[in-house]
């Protein structure tokens, strides 16, 4: 008991000092600048309330899985997948530029997912997100996964990463983040 407590506390330590000394974060908000929206104003955060409590219960992505689970709840967060998608449409029309989306977040709302060798597979997004955002501005939309963005970057700028220390920056990821939905 006493060595997986101290773990644990050494494991906390280490999260903590995380949070504050990033250089991860750090470096990825060099390369994203300017480049994160504004909040929604008040005016629009209202509409997408309103908006959301029509399409939310009715299952119309993104947010209602979220939604069900926190309906009851007072406050913003049960809303929190749908806020985040009206920021993403306002932003790509207030910028006119084609937008990288990236989450955490692989639940059927956000992603397209099958069931496939008794596993679930994620496909891509949602077909409708890519028709509402097509139908919202002119430009392209990218959905990445955590660590398929990683993967893509390394590629993307041709970096060289040990294959061992990939998968340990993929495995701390999530231990920071949660587990990617079990997917």
């Amino acid at each position: 008991y006493e060595k997986y407590n101290s773990e644990l506390n050494s494991q906390k330590v280490k999260l903590k000092k995380l949070m504050i000394e990033n250089p991860v974060k750090e470096k990825i908000a060099l390369l994203v600048g300017e480049n994160i929206g504004d909040p929604l104003t008040k005016e629009e955060e209202e509409e997408t309330i309103k908006n959301g409590d029509l399409r939310l219960p009715n299952c119309v992505p993104p947010g209602y899985v979220d939604y069900k689970v926190k309906s009851k709840r007072p406050g913003l967060d049960k809303y929190g997948d749908y806020i985040i998608w009206q920021q993403i449409l306002k932003e790509s029309r207030v910028k006119d530029k084609p937008l990288i989306f990236v989450t955490f977040d692989q639940k059927e709302d956000w992603f397209k997912i099958i069931s496939f060798n008794n596993s679930k597979v994620l496909v891509g997004p949602r077909p409708e997100l890519i028709e509402e955002f097509s139908e919202s501005c002119t430009k392209s939309i990218w959905f990445y996964t955590t660590t398929d963005f990683i993967d893509y970057a390394i590629n993307h700028f041709k970096l060289t990463i040990e294959p061992s220390k990939l998968t340990k920056l993929k495995e701390e990821t999530i231990a920071i983040l949660g587990d990617e939905n079990g997917i």
